[in-house]
C-alpha cells in the first residue's frame, strides 16, 4: 500500500487537489446565492413600489439623527414642529415630499442646518421659558447664541453618522428633512385670503384682551365626594376607554401607553473592582517594570501601581464578562433562522428561552474560568407581573443614566423598546421580545445592563376596568366634585364682584394650598398666553363676547364692572375659572400695514386649520392619512398582506 501510495503520489494530490477546488467552487457559487435579508420586501407604496427591509432600517436611522439633532422640529407638533411618531411615520413623509419634488441633493440639507437649527432653537426657548419665550424670541443677541449653540450640536451629531443611514448620509437625510418641511409649508400657505378675510382674521388674532384669573380646582374637595357606584365606573370606563388621557370634553381617557414587560442583569464595575485580588508579587514586577511612570520607592508608588493594576484587570473582566454575554445568546439563537435582523421563535420558546438567571451564572462561571478571579454574580430584576409604560423607562432608576453604544450613537433604554420588532415592525436594531439585546447599556460609572423585553404590547383599550380602576375611581370623584363647583360658581362670581379675587383666593384655602391669582394673561379670539388650564376656547369665547358687549372703545370702568367679571367651566380639568377683565387693544389700522409675510402665512394657516378642523397639518400628515395617501401594505414573511393597525408598526 505504501508503495502504491509513493509511486501514484503526485496523482493523488492532482485528484485530490481538484476536489478540494471544486469544493470550495460549489460553496462559494452556493454562498453568492444566498438572499440578501436587506433585500427582502416587506411593504409596498402605490401597490408597486417595493419597500424593503433595507429601506425601513435607513429611514429609521434617518428618524433617529434628525431627532438627535433637532428633537423639538422633528417630534413637537406643529405649527412648526412636524410630530413625526416613528421611523415608519418618516419614510412615508420623506417619500411623499420626493415623489412632489421638494426634495433636494445631499448638499441641499447641508445648506439647511442654519434654517433647522433657528427652527429647533425657537421651538426650545418656547418649551423651556414658557409665558417668557415669547419676549427672549425677539431679543437677537439671545437667539443668536441659542442658534449658535444648536448648529454646533447638529455639526457635532452630523459627524456621527453610520452607514445604515444610506449612500447619502447625514447630509440626504438633511435633504429629506427640508423637502418634508416644504411639502408641509406648500400644504399650509396653499390658501389664500380676500382683504376681507383677512382683516377678519387678523382681528381674531391681534385684538387682545388681558384678564385677572383664578382656576378653582376640584382637587379640594373631589376625596370628600360619596364612593362612586360600580355602574358609574364601569359607564365612565366604557366610555373612555378607546380615549388617549387628556383628550375628549373631560380629559378622561384610560387608553393604554406602548409598554414592556421585562428582565435585567446588572453587571456592577465597583462589585467587579472589589474582588480583585492582586498578587504582591505582580505589584512590585509592575512598578520595575514602569518606574518612569512610577518614581520614588515602591512604598510610596505601591498605592497608585495597585490601582492601575486593579483598574486594567476589572476592565479586562468586563470585557470577559461582555464576551461571555454574547457568546451565551448566540449558543441560544445561532441555529434560528432569520427573518431579516430578527430570529423566527420556535413555539416553545418561552420555555427553553436564554434567562437572565442562567446568562448570569453563565458569564459568572466564564469570567472565574478565564480571568482566576471571584466574579461577583450580577444581580437580576424580573418585571413580568405587570407592563411598564415605554416612555417611563428612563425615569426607572435601574435605567437613569443608561445608554447603548450602537454605531458610535447613544440610544437610551426607552429608544430600544420604541424600536421592538413586536411594536414597530421593522427593527432597525433587531430587538425582538424575548431574545436578549446583546448590546449593554452602560452608565458613566462603567456598570453594565443587559436587557430582554419578556413582551410588549402596543396603544390600546385596557381589557378590563379593574386594569385601571384607580384612575377610574379618581376621576369619577373629580367629576362629580366638578359638579358641585359649577353649582357653587354663582358665589364664587358675586365674592369676586364684591370683594376682589384675592379675597375669593383666601376663601379657598390656606396661605400655601390657596389658588393663585393670575394677573395679565393675555388673549385673543384664538390663543391664550402662557396659561395652559385657561387655554380653552369656550373661554375665549366668553371673555369676547363680554368685550363685545361692553363695546370696543370702552373703557375699564366701575359701571361696567359686573360686566367684565364672570365664572367659565373648564370641563377638560374639571375646574371653574373665575375672571376679571381688566383692558382689552382692538386691531388698528396700522397693526394691518405692519403685518409681515410670516404673519399672513400664520393666518392662512388657522383658516386651513378652521376649515378642516383641528390641526390641519398634523390631521393631513398623519400617519393614517398619509399611509392612505400612498396605499401603503405592509408584507407579513410568507408574502401575505398585513391587514390593520399593525401593518408597518404604530402607523
Amino acid at each position: 500500500m505504501v508503495k502504491i501510495l509513493r509511486k501514484y503520489n503526485k496523482w493523488f494530490l492532482v485528484v485530490g487537489g481538484s476536489l478540494l477546488m471544486i469544493a470550495w467552487l460549489i460553496g462559494g457559487t452556493a454562498g453568492q446565492f444566498q438572499p440578501d435579508p436587506g433585500k427582502r420586501v416587506i411593504a409596498t407604496v402605490h401597490q408597486k413600489t417595493k419597500v424593503t427591509i433595507r429601506d425601513m432600517a435607513e429611514a429609521e436611522a434617518q428618524f433617529r439623527l434628525l431627532s438627535d439633532m433637532a428633537p423639538f422640529a422633528m417630534n413637537a407638533r406643529q405649527p412648526m414642529g412636524l410630530g413625526v411618531e416613528n421611523g415608519t411615520h418618516w419614510f412615508l413623509l420623506a417619500k411623499e415630499a420626493e415623489e412632489a419634488g421638494f426634495t433636494g441633493e445631499p448638499s441641499d440639507g447641508a445648506d439647511f442646518v442654519t434654517e433647522l437649527a433657528r427652527i429647533e432653537a425657537q421651538l426650545r426657548v418656547m418649551a423651556e421659558f414658557g409665558e417668557f419665550g415669547q419676549r427672549l424670541l425677539s431679543d437677537p443677541r439671545f437667539m443668536d447664541e441659542r442658534v449658535n449653540m444648536t448648529i454646533d450640536r447638529i455639526f457635532r451629531i452630523r459627524a456621527t453618522g453610520d452607514r445604515a443611514l444610506g449612500e447619502t448620509g447625514p447630509d440626504g437625510a438633511l435633504a429629506r428633512l427640508r423637502g418634508v418641511r416644504r411639502l408641509i409649508d406648500a400644504y399650509q400657505r396653499g390658501g389664500r385670503m380676500s382683504d376681507v378675510m383677512l382683516a377678519s382674521e387678523a382681528g381674531n388674532v391681534l385684538t387682545r384682551v388681558s384678564v385677572d384669573a383664578v382656576v378653582i380646582t376640584p382637587d379640594r374637595i373631589a376625596s370628600a365626594m360619596d364612593e362612586p357606584s360600580e355602574e358609574t365606573l364601569l359607564s365612565l370606563f366604557e366610555k373612555h376607554k378607546d380615549i388617549q388621557a387628556g383628550e375628549g370634553e373631560f380629559g378622561f381617557g384610560y387608553l393604554l401607553p406602548p409598554r414592556v414587560k421585562m428582565e435585567w442583569m446588572r453587571i456592577s464595575r465597583q462589585a467587579v473592582q472589589q474582588a480583585i485580588v492582586l498578587d504582591p508579587v505582580d505589584v512590585r514586577k509592575h512598578w520595575q517594570q514602569n518606574r518612569a511612570e512610577f518614581p520614588g520607592e515602591f512604598v510610596d508608588a505601591r498605592a497608585a501601581v495597585e490601582a492601575k493594576l486593579r483598574e486594567a484587570r476589572t476592565a479586562t473582566a468586563m470585557a470577559e464578562a461582555d464576551r461571555a454575554f454574547k457568546a451565551f445568546v448566540r449558543s441560544a439563537t445561532r441555529r434560528l433562522p432569520s427573518e431579516g435582523p430578527v430570529k423566527r421563535l420556535p413555539a416553545d420558546w418561552q420555555a427553553v428561552r436564554p434567562t437572565m438567571d442562567a446568562a448570569a451564572a453563565f458569564v459568572t462561571e466564564e469570567v472565574q474560568r478565564t480571568q482566576k478571579i471571584t466574579f461577583p454574580l450580577p444581580a437580576v430584576q424580573i418585571r413580568a407581573a405587570m407592563f411598564t409604560p415605554i416612555r417611563a423607562l428612563s425615569a426607572d432608576v435601574d435605567f437613569t443614566g443608561f445608554q447603548a453604544r450602537v454605531a458610535g450613537r447613544g440610544l437610551d433604554i426607552e429608544t430600544l423598546a420604541n424600536d421592538l420588532h413586536d411594536l414597530s415592525g421593522a427593527s432597525a436594531l433587531g430587538i425582538q421580545v424575548g431574545v436578549p439585546f446583546e448590546n449593554p447599556l452602560e452608565n458613566v460609572g462603567g456598570d453594565y445592563v443587559y436587557v430582554t423585553f419578556l413582551d410588549a404590547r402596543a396603544a390600546s383599550a385596557p381589557e378590563s376596568l379593574d386594569e385601571v380602576r384607580a384612575d377610574v375611581v379618581r376621576d369619577a370623584r373629580r367629576f362629580a366634585a366638578f359638579e358641585v363647583l359649577k353649582l357653587e360658581s354663582v358665589e364664587y362670581q358675586l365674592t369676586a364682584l364684591s370683594e376682589g379675587l384675592e379675597a375669593l383666593a383666601a376663601t379657598l384655602g390656606t396661605e400655601g394650598d390657596r389658588p393663585a391669582v393670575r394677573n395679565r394673561v393675555l388673549m385673543t379670539r384664538r390663543v391664550t398666553d402662557g396659561a395652559a388650564q385657561l387655554d380653552s376656547q369656550t373661554l375665549r369665547d366668553a371673555v369676547f363676547d363680554r368685550v363685545d358687549a361692553i363695546g370696543e372703545r370702552s373703557l375699564p370702568a366701575d359701571e361696567n364692572l359686573p360686566l367684565r367679571v364672570l365664572t367659565v367651566p373648564l370641563p377638560r380639568f374639571q375646574s371653574v375659572a373665575v375672571l376679571k377683565i381688566t383692558g382689552w387693544r382692538p386691531l388698528s389700522v396700522e397693526d394691518m400695514r405692519t403685518l409681515t409675510d410670516s404673519d399672513v402665512g400664520f393666518l392662512y394657516q388657522r383658516e386651513l386649520t378652521d376649515a378642516l378642523g383641528g390641526d390641519a397639518a398634523s390631521t393631513a400628515f398623519s400617519p393614517r392619512a398619509i399611509r392612505a395617501r400612498l396605499n401603503f401594505k405592509s408584507i407579513g414573511p410568507e408574502g401575505e398582506e398585513v391587514m390593520g393597525e399593525e401593518a408597518g408598526g404604530e402607523v
